[in-house]
């Protein structure tokens, strides 16, 4: 909200409830009659199949990435910023430098291939990225 200036209240919705589908067993029905339609389609947009391999469901987000509509984009680059926020500070003590290396390299190409829709996210994305190569 604040690096990106975003209030639109549904996208704020979505992005809060972004993994509710993929982690609990709400319907989208469910979620339609809490938070309305708009926030049902991001985050049936936003949800990843869990029939895939992570490997798969990794190669469908940088492919998705291309179709996602701006708000959804405005979501996913949020949910990185996020997630390579907490990499570079504190990183899983399971993790390689390897992984870690990996994650940055997938999340980078999801930025990269996300429509133009906050270039302030977008900037501070890119930031964290650079920072975590020049460590």
């Amino acid at each position: 909200m604040r690096v990106g200036h975003v209030y639109k209240e549904e996208v704020l919705i979505a992005a809060l409830l972004h993994d509710i589908a993929e982690d609990t067993e709400i319907s989208y029905e469910e979620i339609s009659s809490l938070y309305g339609d708009t926030v049902c389609s991001y985050i049936k947009e936003l949800t990843d199949k869990k029939e895939l391999s992570l490997k798969e469901r990794k190669k469908a987000q940088i492919i998705q990435a291309f179709h996602q509509t701006p708000d959804v984009a405005i979501i996913k680059m949020s949910d990185k910023l996020s997630n390579l926020k907490v990499l570079l500070k504190t990183p899983p003590s399971t993790w390689s430098r390897e992984k870690i290396d990996q994650y940055f390299v997938w999340a980078q190409t999801v930025i990269d291939n996300l429509p133009e829709s906050n270039q302030d996210l977008k900037q501070a994305v890119k930031k964290v990225i650079t920072e975590y190569w020049s460590s």
